[in-house]
């Protein structure tokens, strides 16, 4: 089975260090919360807001998680009352739907608010 698993998270400020902070806090959580390992992920993508443009945060996936999976990072559309400073994620794993946990962080919750 293919299941999809998503998630965002916001940062503070463009800078590279909250990037990567914010990064690897979201793809370490998306892990534990779905008992996740990486030769479980087909690809997986990354979007950010037009207002993060410091860093990649593929860069920091590859750097701490895994380096032969397929990344991508797109800017998300931009879109009145956006959240400001938002990661999104989205992981394609070797998983069944009733065995994923989307995670939103921080003001990124605001997205989703079914799922407090």
């Amino acid at each position: 089975m293919i299941a999809a698993i998503r998630g965002a998270i916001t940062i503070e400020a463009n800078n590279e260090e909250d990037i990567k902070l914010a990064t690897i806090e979201l793809v370490d959580t998306i892990y534990k919360e779905n008992n996740l390992v990486s030769e479980e992920i087909i690809s997986l993508i990354f979007s950010v807001t037009k207002d993060i443009t410091a860093a990649n945060p593929a860069k920091f996936f590859r750097e701490n998680f895994a380096t032969d999976i397929p990344l991508f990072c797109v800017q998300e559309a931009e879109m009145e009352k956006a959240i400001p400073l938002c990661i999104r994620v989205i992981i394609h794993c070797e998983k069944t739907k009733k065995q994923t946990k989307h995670i939103y962080l921080r003001r990124a919750m605001e997205l989703r608010p079914d799922l407090k």
